[in-house]
């Protein structure tokens, strides 16, 4: 096809490229991709998608191409019976008068690119591409297909990380002299950066021994050569293993690759890829035993067992499918990619069970669509009336747990409310010390730490030892719910999909958890289903929770891009979206606050400025930096603390606040305390208070004089006797029953703990003790423990002198035993 090529050629403007072409294809010029010599390369639009089409411009003489066209089509149609093929061959051709088009779906990706883009693949993704490439060679070559110009930019990836080998290249010479450069830059350097991935066999010397037809049949280990260099290029990050003038030195044994392989960290693949470039072309081995020979070495055994039959069943199904599948089979993934014994019935034994599990649940799926078409066709409006009277519970993660089908041999497989149970379970369990509920028991030694801190870095940000829930392929599952969570369309599937990213968070690096995953689950905020945004929300919240360690590019993660992408919650149409952010707002706001101590401990370690231009030191300039960088420490938590409080603030008394938001707000308010400090505490918490108690929603009241006292140990003794004691005071005289007890036990408490100086225990003491007369048991019960911790916290001499006065005409007993709640509850019952 260019063997017989004398000269080339202007080529002409880009509007020339398809004016050759029939208009049935009906094809419209997108983009110039490549401008190689032999081929031009553009990318075009199609009623079906997009196209690449490669294109030849026909140069002197006439050269008949039907050659060729015939060995595209033995191509194209020994690969059509290939089940789940990893190669992908030209689809269409035409040739006219004036040049020869060769088309194909275009991918976004090749590996080439692919090295380049965020988020960069990790170490167990190279080593899945690697397994798939020579997967593909492997198909290729049982079909007696070699490709003949195997490299990166012929490695086609998709977004769901399976790899096609595409471009054979049948077509170009087999061998090329290596004294002329001329037809290695015409053939094979399309991209202009002088790489070569060509065996050293395929070069021969003019006049040598080795006399050769530059068109003769290519072989498997000059395919196999290649393979080694592109999966080196992949280990390497990008770094080619071989320019044309090292492979030349190469080949006449005056250069060797090992130092540059040493860089790779996995001697198991440094090992491979030597074998693969080794000079003898008969040592190589074949792609199948290369897979065989390095199973369990280079690539874990569930790549071959299990992985491999995942994504074969995954791939066929639409969007809502494909989740399906990752949810009913989420358990036995794990368990797969945990175990690391290989077997060889555990592969057919894995194959039956997705087979069946996507038999199982597409039958179910078809089922429960059919019947929601029956329904809407026999009056579903009249429906809507009735549920609207009658509201139903939410739903279930994927439909209705008991209604979903299993395989009977699956019993070990979770259920959607089993797998959410066991999400929610896995994360409280790696929370932070510092997110544990803050409880009454905890409330004193919590204070005593945290008052021998500054008030400005108070909060430690304990790091958790290590776990041992690290799964290194469950970054491939993740990437595989990445790819399809967009085009998912049942909203309660968006849904799974958003609590299976949260599952499998669990399980990959804090890296892969900011790269690959907070990306995803913040799109999914702008979702039209309320469901969707609160599980977004709840998984972004729980999944930051635990980073514990972050690139310095992130340090910054939450006031550029994290709470500016969640500032329109606030104003959110659906309750519930608020009520969730309500409930998380005390979690992000620790959790940010612990970003900002590692970013400046990055900051402190001169992380951070590594990028400036260097000094020479000194004393004066080094004390400046120092405390220029505690002034902006300062700032900085001083920009995040006011952040919080404006969500806080909008959310309690904002023109969309309702008492259950308020109720969820108060829920969390001791680990807001913790969050802003003492000063910030009475800067911003004590203004919004008087909010809650004119609520007219007494659960709100009640949930108040609940958490109040974890204000009350905040704001210090002074606020509260000025500020919230009037507050208590006012509780005492509420009509429900219910705000006066919780109203009685924090005062209670704050007498226990020693907080409330003896004048004031003695005026609540006498607002307290009425209410022995109250008709409600739980209210009696209340004041009496109240009157006990007084007794206990006043002493002996003041008790009888202040307290058991008052109480005196009421017990006929002597003395009267003022610290037991026990005994004096039990007088006071029998005379009242």
């Amino acid at each position: 096809m260019g063997n017989k090529i004398a000269r080339t050629t202007q080529v002409s403007a880009s509007e020339y490229y398809l004016q050759d072409l029939p208009s049935t294809y009906n094809l419209v010029l997108k983009e110039v991709l490549g401008r190689g010599r032999f081929f031009k390369s553009i990318q075009c639009k199609h009623d079906e998608g997009l196209v690449l089409v490669k294109v030849y411009f026909k140069r002197g003489n006439f050269i008949n191409l039907s050659d060729y066209e015939r060995r595209l089509s033995q191509i194209k149609d020994i690969f059509s019976n290939i089940d789940h093929p990893h190669v992908w061959p030209f689809q269409f051709w035409q040739e006219t008068d004036k040049a020869a088009y060769l088309l194909r779906q275009y991918f976004f990706h090749n590996l080439h690119d692919r090295l380049s883009t965020r988020p960069f693949l990790s170490f167990v993704e190279k080593k899945w591409l690697a397994f798939q490439l020579l997967l593909a060679v492997k198909q290729s070559h049982e079909k007696g297909v070699c490709h003949g110009d195997i490299k990166c930019e012929n490695v086609l990836i998709t977004s769901s990380n399976w790899l096609y080998l595409a471009d054979f290249a049948s077509f170009k010479p087999t061998y090329i002299p290596d004294d002329d450069p001329s037809d290695f830059s015409f053939f094979f350097d399309t991209s202009g950066r002088r790489l070569c991935y060509l065996a050293p066999e395929r070069f021969y010397e003019h006049g040598g021994e080795m006399q050769v037809a530059q068109d003769s049949p290519l072989k498997p280990s000059m395919d196999l050569f290649a393979v080694g260099c592109v999966i080196a290029e992949l280990f390497l990050d990008g770094q080619p293993l071989f320019e044309l003038s090292q492979l030349l030195a190469y080949r006449r044994r005056q250069h060797d690759p090992s130092q540059h392989l040493e860089k790779i960290p996995d001697i198991g693949i440094r090992k491979m890829i030597q074998h693969m470039i080794q000079l003898e072309p008969k040592s190589r081995f074949s792609a199948e035993k290369y897979l065989k020979e390095y199973a369990g070495v280079v690539f874990p055994s569930y790549f071959s067992r299990f992985l491999h039959d995942f994504y074969c069943c995954w791939s066929p199904l639409h969007s809502d499918m494909r989740v399906l599948l990752c949810q009913s089979a989420f358990q036995e993934i794990l368990k797969q990619m945990m175990n690391k014994q290989s077997s060889n019935d555990a592969g057919v034994t894995s194959r039956k069970l997705l087979e069946e599990i996507v038999a199982k649940e597409s039958a179910s799926f078809m089922k429960d669509s059919q019947r929601k078409r029956e329904d809407l066709g026999k009056g579903l409006l009249r429906d809507a009336k009735n549920n609207n009277k009658n509201p139903s519970g939410p739903q279930p993660v994927i439909g209705n747990a008991q209604n979903s089908t299993f395989p009977e041999n699956l019993k070990s497989l979770q259920s959607p409310g089993e797998l959410l149970q066991t999400i929610s379970n896995a994360f409280r369990g790696n929370d932070h010390p510092f997110l544990k509920s803050i409880t009454m028991d905890n409330l004193n030694s919590l204070m005593l730490e945290y008052d021998s801190q500054s008030d400005t870095f108070g909060t430690p940000f304990l790091p958790l030892p290590r776990d041992s829930m690290r799964c290194e392929g469950m970054v491939l599952i993740t990437s595989l719910l990445c790819s399809c969570i967009r085009n998912v369309k049942l909203p309660r599937l968006r849904r799974a999909a958003v609590l299976l990213l949260k599952a499998s968070a669990l399980y990959i690096d804090d890296e892969d958890r900011l790269q690959r995953v907070i990306p995803y689950v913040i799109s999914m905020l702008s979702e039209p289903s309320a469901i969707v945004r609160c599980a977004a929300l709840e998984t972004l919240c729980d999944i930051l929770a635990l980073v514990r360690d972050f690139p310095p590019s992130d340090a910054k993660i939450f006031p550029e891009y994290i709470l500016p992408m969640l500032s329109m919650l606030p104003d959110d149409p659906e309750e519930s979206v608020r009520i969730c952010y309500a409930s998380n707002i005390a979690k992000l706001a620790l959790t940010a606050y612990g970003f900002l101590i590692h970013s400046i401990s990055l900051s402190e370690a001169g992380v951070l400025e590594k990028l400036s231009l260097p000094r020479k030191p000194s004393t004066s300039s080094s004390q400046t930096s120092e405390r220029m960088k505690m002034i902006n420490s300062d700032v900085q938590l001083l920009h995040l603390r006011k952040s919080i409080a404006e969500v806080v603030q909008e959310l309690v008394m904002g023109p969309k606040q309702t008492p259950n938001i308020r109720r969820a707000i108060l829920q969390d308010i001791g680990k807001l305390c913790y969050f802003f400090g003492v000063r910030q505490s009475n800067d911003i918490l004590l203004p919004i208070l008087p909010a809650f108690l004119n609520d007219q929603d007494e659960q709100v009241r009640t949930v108040f004089y609940e958490k109040i006292v974890y204000v009350c140990f905040f704001v210090g003794q002074r606020s509260v006797e000025e500020y919230l004691l009037p507050y208590i005071e006012q509780a005492l005289s509420d009509a429900t029953e219910a705000v006066i007890v919780r109203a009685l036990e924090c005062l209670t408490f704050l007498c226990k703990s020693g907080f409330l100086r003896k004048t004031i225990l003695l005026q609540m003491f006498e607002r307290a003790f009425p209410l022995l007369c109250n008709p409600s048991k739980w209210v009696r019960r209340s004041v009496v423990s109240f009157i006990a911790a007084c007794s206990k916290s006043l002493g002996k001499v003041d008790s009888d002198a202040f307290l058991a006065r008052v109480i005196r005409p009421f017990i006929s007993r002597r003395p009267v035993p003022l610290a037991s709640d026990k005994d004096l509850l039990r007088i006071l019952e029998n005379i009242l």
